[in-house]
């Protein structure tokens, strides 16, 4: 984050942890050192961020944040990461759309087939859907509250 003053009138700071800042425009250089620090100090992960492809070039300069699409991959490589759905990021939060569980960056008849595909609807199993399985409001159960959920707290989602 280049600026704390400026995060912190977008933000509530208090809720969210913040590493520490970096020069301003130093990430919309073409190439950067990002080092990924856990609270203790321990390296998660160090590389090097590019602002040309494979990386996403939506989020370079003034977009949207970069997010780390799967912790399970290597953070070191461009096609690992993608642009934020919400211009100005998601700290402290999932970056999800709602609903999507096709995980393209917006809710359609595509993610209800998705989901319905998994065979978890009201299926009589406790707790075993996931996001992908239509389980959208986070109760580990795909049911009509899911849809509630989405057409509640999904509208103003990038769709």
């Amino acid at each position: 984050m280049g600026d704390l003053e400026a995060f912190a009138t977008t933000y509530d700071i208090d809720t969210i942890q913040v590493a520490g800042e970096f020069s301003p425009g130093r990430l919309s250089n073409s190439s950067d050192r990002i080092d990924l620090l856990a609270a203790n100090g321990d390296t998660i992960a160090a590389f090097w961020y590019q602002d040309s492809a494979p990386w996403p070039e939506a989020a370079v300069g003034q977009g949207p944040s970069l997010v780390w699409k799967n912790l399970a991959e290597p953070p070191s490589l461009g096609d690992h990461w993608r642009a934020s759905f919400h211009h100005v990021g998601t700290p402290g939060q999932p970056s999800t759309v709602p609903g999507d569980s096709n995980g393209d960056g917006r809710f359609d008849h595509r993610d209800i087939e998705f989901a319905f595909a998994t065979g978890e609807y009201e299926d009589g199993q406790s707790m075993n859907s996931t996001w992908v399985g239509g389980v959208w409001n986070g109760d580990n159960e795909f049911t009509s509250e899911d849809f509630v959920y989405v057409l509640q707290f999904g509208h103003d989602q990038v769709g």
